[in-house]
């Protein structure tokens, strides 16, 4: 699932500020999150 619909599904209107804000919560950017969990 692209980071766009991920964001707007969560009533984020700007993707990037969905990224910083989970970033900021979680230490790894979306697509970071998504690799780290795919090697899983």
């Amino acid at each position: 699932i692209p980071i766009m619909n991920i964001a707007m599904e969560l009533s984020f209107n700007e993707p990037n500020y969905f990224s910083r804000v989970f970033k900021k919560k979680t230490g790894f950017t979306p697509s970071e999150y998504r690799d780290r969990s795919r090697e899983i």
